[in-house]
């Protein structure tokens, strides 16, 4: 097994951890100048390496550093807390979809997209019961979820990248009529 790569720090110095554990500075002495060296969260690369003439620059940029390390943890957490509130998000959608089709009694796999397809939500067959099942049996499933969700001929389900067709596909695995059907948005 491969040994992980150990943060490089400079022999008698002087750590500074931020509170959120966000960045570690080291200061130390590079051939009689101040010098620090920065490391964000649990990295073993160097984001920043400053060698100056006066402590007090070194100081500030160090302090400018750590203070970015804040501001873009407190953007990010903003975000985060943002995306989790819209009702209309893909991991909300996804949710909701999927306890909707189980509060009618079958689960059925909802998953969402990755790279281009971020936004897109695929509904199937839990990979288990595709296993298990006789094509019969998943034949079956396939209908079962085609007429609730008022599809023809599918075998599992794609749900376009779109506030339209998410609140489309919720209504239908409610087993409520789509008050609007979602146009697609593409070629």
């Amino acid at each position: 097994m491969r040994k992980p790569h150990q943060r490089w720090k400079p022999a008698g110095a002087v750590t500074i951890m931020d509170k959120d554990r966000l960045g570690t500075l080291f200061l130390y002495s590079r051939d009689g100048q101040p010098a620090v060296i920065g490391y964000r969260g649990r990295k073993t690369r160097p984001e920043i390496h400053v060698t100056m003439g006066s402590p007090s620059l070194l100081e500030k940029t160090a302090k400018r550093w750590l203070d970015g390390l804040r501001e873009q943890h407190r953007t990010a957490q903003l975000h985060r807390e943002t995306f989790q509130r819209d009702e209309w998000s893909r991991n909300n959608v996804m949710q909701r979809i999927r306890q909707a089709l189980a509060a009618r009694g079958f689960r059925y796999s909802v998953t969402g997209g990755r790279g281009t397809a971020w936004g897109w939500i695929s509904i199937d067959l839990l990979p288990s019961d595709i296993r298990t099942m006789t094509p019969e049996q998943r034949r079956e499933a396939y209908r079962w979820l085609n007429k609730h969700l008022g599809l023809t001929g599918c075998d599992g389900a794609s749900v376009p990248a779109s506030t339209a067709h998410y609140r489309e596909y919720v209504e239908r695995a409610e087993g409520k009529v789509p008050t609007k059907i979602a146009e697609a948005y593409w070629d």
